[in-house]
């Protein structure tokens, strides 16, 4: 473990890959479910009280980025989206100092100051909402990605569609998100208080595999990283978990007050289920990782409901139809 200047928190991760793991179809209505989590004024609001990712976001990001050690082709074209005020561009520009960076934000605070803080005025940052069309030209970008970002969108499905449509043929894109396992401190400690949710549920890898199977990209990856992080009283924990933002932009999260009592009653359980034996206590993360291909030949999905003809059978069709 070592200790993060910018947090009170000790870090200590473990790496593994979901075992069994399988990738699974899922129904269209179901997609849309799953994808629909978040509070889009509530976590905007949230969103305009910071200027600089939260320590969590950043570590991640150094993490993600380390997957991009497999790439042998330098990537001419880059989007960083949900890139912030351009921390993780920065890193991007030393690993590819060839390539043309681009951001993207839905926070338009942090791109106003992203745009006079970068050192390199060549990388374009752009305020935009990415549950709309992504303001970028079909087939330009060789690479796309994603930190802590997609599962703001109000469909990730429909975003993935967005991406694929900007990226190039081979272009690959590479995400990071929570997954359901993040948290169970937070949560339990509250469920032993009230049945009220207090943070947005988090995407299994069972249903991320089966967007990115219902998808068009090819070859998806999945793997994941428990991050546990230690610290001296619960009020360091929170502040970093609100700092971070997503958490806590459920549709029906909590919005009454606490209260002193409920609050204090919190935190003693926490403190008390969550202790380790070096008097520390535990807040813990689980990372889903993500990489996915577009094809250099796109094929054509077919839904459920759905079937493929040849133009000669349905032409023979119509005629014998007309008869």
């Amino acid at each position: 473990s070592s200790e993060l200047k910018s947090s009170k928190a000790i870090i200590n991760s473990s790496y593994f890959i979901p075992n069994p793991f399988t990738f699974v179809k899922i129904k269209a209505s179901f997609l849309f479910k799953i994808c629909q989590m978040f509070n889009q004024t509530l976590y905007q609001k949230n969103l305009s009280r910071y200027s600089k990712p939260s320590f969590i976001e950043q570590e991640v990001n150094q993490r993600l980025l380390e997957k991009l050690d497999f790439i042998h082709d330098q990537p001419k074209t880059i989007l960083d989206l949900g890139c912030g005020g351009g921390e993780g561009l920065k890193l991007l520009g030393e690993r590819f100092p060839e390539a043309k960076l681009h951001g993207l934000d839905l926070n338009k605070n942090v791109i106003t100051k992203g745009k006079t803080t970068l050192a390199d005025k060549s990388i374009e940052l752009t305020h935009a909402d990415f549950n709309q069309k992504l303001p970028y030209p079909a087939h330009h970008f060789d690479l796309v990605i994603a930190n802590f970002s997609i599962q703001a969108s109000d469909n990730i499905y429909e975003l993935l569609e967005r991406i694929f449509e900007i990226l190039k043929p081979n272009g690959l894109f590479l995400f990071s998100l929570l997954a359901e396992e993040s948290l169970p401190e937070f949560q339990e400690s509250w469920h032993a208080i009230d049945q009220s949710p207090h943070n947005n549920p988090f995407i299994s890898t069972k249903d991320m595999a089966g967007i990115l199977q219902e998808s068009k990209f090819k070859d998806p990856v999945l793997d994941c990283e428990h991050i546990a992080l230690e610290y001296a009283e619960v009020k360091d924990a929170i502040a970093d978990i609100r700092e971070f933002n997503e958490p806590l932009a459920l549709n029906k999260i909590r919005t009454t007050l606490t209260g002193k009592s409920r609050w204090q009653k919190f935190e003693e359980t926490w403190q008390k289920n969550y202790t380790n034996g070096q008097g520390k206590i535990t807040s813990s993360y689980h990372i889903m990782y993500g990489h996915a291909c577009k094809p250099e030949k796109a094929e054509l999905k077919l839904k459920g409901n759905e079937a493929r003809i040849g133009l000669a059978e349905l032409s023979a069709f119509l005629k014998k139809e007309q008869k």
